[in-house]
Protein backbone atom coordinates (compact mmCIF):
# COMPACT_ATOMS: atom_id res chain seq x y z
CA UNK A 1 0.00 0.00 0.00
CA UNK A 2 1.02 3.57 -0.63
CA UNK A 3 -0.22 6.95 1.03
CA UNK A 4 1.08 10.33 -0.33
CA UNK A 5 0.26 13.02 2.08
CA UNK A 6 1.05 15.19 4.89
CA UNK A 7 1.99 14.31 8.86
CA UNK A 8 -0.65 15.56 10.69
CA UNK A 9 0.43 14.09 14.38
CA UNK A 10 3.51 12.27 15.33
CA UNK A 11 4.02 10.04 18.70
CA UNK A 12 7.50 8.58 18.29
CA UNK A 13 7.63 6.29 21.22
CA UNK A 14 8.12 2.36 22.45
CA UNK A 15 7.24 0.01 21.41
CA UNK A 16 5.93 1.06 18.32
CA UNK A 17 5.80 5.04 16.55
CA UNK A 18 2.47 6.20 14.68
CA UNK A 19 2.36 9.20 12.93
CA UNK A 20 -1.10 9.91 11.02
CA UNK A 21 -0.97 11.39 7.36
CA UNK A 22 -3.57 12.84 5.44
CA UNK A 23 -3.25 11.64 2.07
CA UNK A 24 -3.16 14.34 -0.52
CA UNK A 25 -5.99 12.88 -2.24
CA UNK A 26 -8.67 12.74 0.33
CA UNK A 27 -7.50 15.45 2.90
CA UNK A 28 -10.94 14.87 5.30
CA UNK A 29 -10.62 13.67 8.97
CA UNK A 30 -12.21 10.05 7.69
CA UNK A 31 -9.17 10.18 5.08
CA UNK A 32 -6.41 10.01 7.20
CA UNK A 33 -4.18 7.17 7.34
CA UNK A 34 -2.81 5.80 10.60
CA UNK A 35 1.07 5.15 10.10
CA UNK A 36 2.53 2.48 12.43
CA UNK A 37 6.00 2.01 12.51
CA UNK A 38 9.09 1.12 15.17
CA UNK A 39 10.15 1.85 18.30
CA UNK A 40 11.86 5.49 18.76
CA UNK A 41 15.61 4.24 19.73
CA UNK A 42 14.95 2.02 16.14
CA UNK A 43 14.08 4.52 13.99
CA UNK A 44 16.60 7.13 15.18
CA UNK A 45 19.65 4.46 14.82
CA UNK A 46 18.28 4.26 11.28
CA UNK A 47 18.59 8.18 11.14
CA UNK A 48 14.97 8.70 11.18
CA UNK A 49 14.52 11.64 14.17
CA UNK A 50 11.96 14.23 14.86
CA UNK A 51 14.76 16.47 13.17
CA UNK A 52 13.98 15.07 10.08
CA UNK A 53 10.40 13.30 10.63
CA UNK A 54 8.45 16.84 11.19
CA UNK A 55 4.26 17.57 11.02
CA UNK A 56 3.33 19.34 8.25
CA UNK A 57 6.04 17.26 6.27
CA UNK A 58 5.12 15.88 2.24
CA UNK A 59 5.37 12.02 2.26
CA UNK A 60 5.04 9.11 0.34
CA UNK A 61 4.73 6.07 2.35
CA UNK A 62 4.98 2.57 1.57
CA UNK A 63 3.83 0.07 4.28
CA UNK A 64 1.73 -3.14 4.72
CA UNK A 65 -2.05 -2.64 5.19
CA UNK A 66 -3.93 -3.32 8.40
CA UNK A 67 -5.45 -6.64 8.72
CA UNK A 68 -7.97 -5.55 10.92
CA UNK A 69 -8.60 -1.99 8.79
CA UNK A 70 -6.15 -2.04 5.50
CA UNK A 71 -8.02 1.68 5.00
CA UNK A 72 -6.92 3.45 7.69
CA UNK A 73 -4.18 1.78 9.12
CA UNK A 74 -0.65 0.57 7.99
CA UNK A 75 2.83 -0.64 8.73
CA UNK A 76 5.55 1.51 7.18
CA UNK A 77 8.00 -0.09 5.57
CA UNK A 78 9.51 3.31 3.84
CA UNK A 79 9.27 6.79 4.08
CA UNK A 80 10.42 9.49 1.22
CA UNK A 81 10.27 12.94 1.96
CA UNK A 82 9.26 15.75 -0.58
CA UNK A 83 12.96 17.08 -1.06
CA UNK A 84 14.11 13.05 -1.64
CA UNK A 85 15.00 11.96 1.53
CA UNK A 86 14.46 7.92 2.06
CA UNK A 87 14.46 5.84 4.73
CA UNK A 88 14.31 2.31 4.55
CA UNK A 89 12.37 0.99 7.47
CA UNK A 90 12.16 -3.12 6.44
CA UNK A 91 14.44 -4.91 9.13
CA UNK A 92 14.84 -7.63 6.94
CA UNK A 93 16.83 -5.29 4.46
CA UNK A 94 18.38 -2.73 6.99
CA UNK A 95 19.88 -4.79 9.62
CA UNK A 96 23.00 -7.22 9.75
CA UNK A 97 22.06 -10.54 10.18
CA UNK A 98 23.04 -11.94 14.14
CA UNK A 99 26.40 -14.46 13.28
CA UNK A 100 24.73 -18.06 14.40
Amino acid sequence: MVVEGVILRLRMTSPHSIFVVAPAANADADGQIQVESHARPLLIRLGLTTEVIKIGARVLVRGHPSKSRPEQRIFALSLQFDDGTAFDLDLDRVLIPLAD
